[in-house]
């Protein structure tokens, strides 16, 4: 699944690592997202997270 949108470190996240759950293979297109980042650094914390449970942070060069 190929995931962009608003907000990265919302509802990006939680479809993202829903997706994982549910055994997907997953991809988040981060240049096609923003963030929310508040508490500054919680963006971070997010990717940090998702790439932890094995989605895929690309760009859109990727393809």
């Amino acid at each position: 699944m190929y995931l962009s949108g608003l907000a990265f470190d919302w509802c990006v996240y939680f479809s993202a690592m829903d997706s994982t759950k549910l055994g997907f293979e997953t991809y988040v297109i981060k240049d096609l997202t923003r963030s929310i980042d508040l508490p500054t650094g919680y963006t971070l914390e997010k990717e940090n997270e998702m790439k932890k449970a094995g989605v895929k942070i690309i760009d859109s060069s990727y393809f």
